[in-house]
């Protein structure tokens, strides 16, 4: 049957749901047709289908009957961030000098996976790094913005570990960027190698210089540990400093800080693996006067390189990939 007068798409659930979920995540209707056509291939895709299928289902892009205490209830959780500009203009203003008085230079990636970065991230230990063995890793995509991964566990110093979660997410992604860069720090040494030993494959690129060393402010990662700790650590570190204020953990007692780290990081890493997928990797980047960076999705950036016109380089299986 040909798929353009294919009709089952009016009874498939999948495919409201999945209309649904990518209006919530504010995608245009060009972007939202671009994994439409992707997740429902055996289904004609035009944005008169698209419009013709959403209107079907009854889904629109905005839900008039939205009660204003809703609405205040998230601007005030940090559900709506994005509106900062219109509802809280002076905090605003302040967010933007800050940003501008951390601006001492430029950074070029060309394209998703061009450049990866990384970095361990301690503010869910508390004082001075003892108080909770709780500490963050993470590695960014650097042109996109995506969250490629967020590890959480008692130390983020470990090497072996380290280099195990770069290992892990290789092997699961079968990816590898073209360059990495690292805080210069004795903890990134096994993921500097990895990367390296993995990109001397390539004949016409020098290994070594893949693997770039710089302050940790440097790295772009490190700018976005704000949005962690504003958007979800907060929360957790209320219920942590509440063990410690009712006596309920002692932070001198070794034992009581493992526990507390074998209770709370399972917990905490799923939540942030949700902040990552449904939350950041999902959000719109808006345009941004001193950045030359392209609005958009993180999602869309990583998976659709062609709307942007630019290549997505990476490296599969030790061949180089320009698609």
């Amino acid at each position: 049957m040909s798929r353009i007068r294919n009709p089952d798409w009016e009874n498939d659930e999948n495919l409201k749901t999945n209309i649904q979920k990518y209006l919530l995540q504010n995608m245009t209707r060009r972007e939202v047709l671009d994994f439409l056509g992707r997740d429902y291939p055996q289904y004609a895709w035009s944005l008169p289908t698209l419009s013709q299928r959403m209107a079907h289902f009854g889904v629109k892009y905005v839900d008039y009957g939205t009660d204003l205490k809703v609405v205040e209830r998230a601007y005030k959780g940090g559900l709506v961030y994005d509106v900062m500009t219109q509802i809280d203009p002076e905090a605003k203003e302040k967010l933007d000098k800050r940003r501008d008085r951390g601006m001492t230079g430029t950074f070029t990636s060309l394209g998703p996976n061009h450049t990866y970065s990384g970095d361990g991230h301690d503010k869910l230990m508390d004082v001075m790094n003892n108080t909770f063995l709780l500490a963050v890793y993470g590695l960014q995509d650097v042109f996109s913005g995506y969250i490629l991964y967020l590890k959480l566990w008692p130390s983020n110093s470990d090497p072996k570990v380290i280099g195990k979660w770069y290992l892990e997410y290789l092997y699961k992604s079968r990816v590898i960027s073209q360059h990495l860069g690292l805080d210069r720090g004795s903890e990134t040494g096994i993921m500097a190698t990895i990367h390296a030993y993995l990109r001397q494959i390539d004949e016409d690129v020098d290994a070594a210089n893949t693997v770039h060393y710089g302050p940790s402010t440097n790295n772009k990662i490190e700018r976005w540990w704000r949005e962690l700790h504003n958007r979800l650590e907060k929360f957790f570190k209320r219920q942590l400093r509440m063990l410690l204020e009712k006596g309920y953990s002692d932070p001198g007692d070794e034992m009581d800080r493992y526990m507390l780290a074998f209770v709370f990081i399972p917990v905490i890493q799923k939540e942030m693996d949700i902040f990552r997928e449904t939350i950041w990797n999902s959000h719109r980047i808006r345009s941004q006067k001193e950045a030359r960076m392209r609005k958009g999705i993180p999602n869309h950036f990583v998976l659709f390189p062609r709307k942007l016109w630019c290549p997505r380089m990476w490296y599969v299986n030790g061949i180089s990939q320009n698609v």
